[in-house]
């Protein structure tokens, strides 16, 4: 889950590059925040990840709503948990390499979060790899480089008994 929360912080970061509009009319007075579309493809693939076995727990959905309540996109995500998007619609539009590369590794490491990749998941990044243009030995490596990455990641320090 700890992709997820970079999601959301990377979300945090870009968000305030957003210009803020008026509310639409009828709508309480506060300012509604412009989503670059960038940052809300981040964001849609991050739910559409975390719902790639076909179920989002009810621990997992907590988490992930916490992280998006501290980047202040609740509502937002809370929506594209529900929506169960098709990934075409999510990544239509990807500029260039770097970005396709970036959202299939977030993806991975989403899909990682709980240590195995099922094969429902196993099944999604294969469909999100065509849809994001990736041959099969480009999306192992990626896969293979995130993997390394979360391994040797930090892990919590266990505690005595």
């Amino acid at each position: 889950m700890a992709a997820v929360g970079m999601a959301w912080g990377l979300y945090d970061s870009l968000k305030h590059q957003a210009a803020a509009q008026p509310a639409a009319p009828g709508a309480p007075g506060a300012p509604s925040l412009v989503v670059p579309p960038e940052v809300a493809r981040i964001v849609r693939l991050a739910a559409s990840a975390a719902g790639a076995d076909g179920t989002v727990a009810d621990e997992e959905r907590a988490l992930i709503l916490q992280h998006a309540r501290q980047a202040g996109v609740e509502a937002l995500v809370d929506e594209e948990l529900r929506a169960r998007r098709p990934l075409a619609e999510i990544v239509a539009g990807v500029a260039g390499d770097a970005e396709r590369r970036d959202l299939y590794v977030l993806a991975c490491a989403i899909v990682r979060a709980d240590e195995t990749i099922s094969g429902a998941e196993r099944i999604y990044l294969a469909q999100l790899a065509h849809a994001l243009g990736l041959d099969v030995a480009t999306a192992a490596a990626l896969e293979q480089q995130t993997a390394t990455a979360i391994d040797g990641a930090p892990g919590p320090v266990p505690q005595a008994p």
